[in-house]
Order: C-alpha cells, then structure tokens, then sequence
C-alpha cells in the first residue's frame, strides 16, 4: 500500500520540480549584464528546491509507510482490507 501510494504521489512532485528547474534554468545560464548575480541566483534556487524535493520524496515515503505499518497493527496483521492484499497472502504461503 505505502509503495502504491508513493509512486502515486511521485509523479506530481516530479513534475512540479521539473517544471520549477526548467523555469529558472535561464537565470543559470545568463549571460546579459548582472549575469553574476543572476547566474548565482539560479544556482542557489536549483540546487535549493532540488534537495527540498529530494526530502520531500524520502519523507513522503517514510511517512506513508508508517500509516501502513500502523494500519497493519490495528487490524491485527489481517492484510484483506488492504490493497493489494491478494498479493502479499499469496507471497507468503
């Protein structure tokens, strides 16, 4: 369920990081005057949101696995409410 649910949510996270680094990649690449500044500006908000998504990716994953480990306990370690259960029951016998 945690995996099913991250790759859900990866790809809208992607995009939007996507779209934000093709956004700004021009200040990166400057090259009128002030390009110091903006070159470095670029730089800095690149690598910035590219690490905050980094995180938000790995937290996303780690957070969504605990609401299943957590849902797993409540039930009992019955796994049939869950989706893809018919998955996980046959794996183990």
């Amino acid at each position: 369920m945690a995996v099913q649910a991250t790759r859900l949510r990866l790809r809208p996270i992607l995009m939007t990081a996507f779209a934000f680094i093709f956004g700004v990649l021009p200040l990166m690449i400057a090259t009128d005057p002030g390009e110091e500044m903006r070159q470095s500006l670029g730089t800095a908000r690149v690598l910035r949101d590219a690490r905050s998504y980094q995180l938000r990716v790995v937290s996303d994953a780690c957070l969504l696995r605990a609401a299943a480990l957590q849902m797993e306990t409540e039930s009992g370690g019955d796994h049939s409410g869950l989706p893809g259960a018919e998955l996980t029951e046959g794996a183990s016998g």
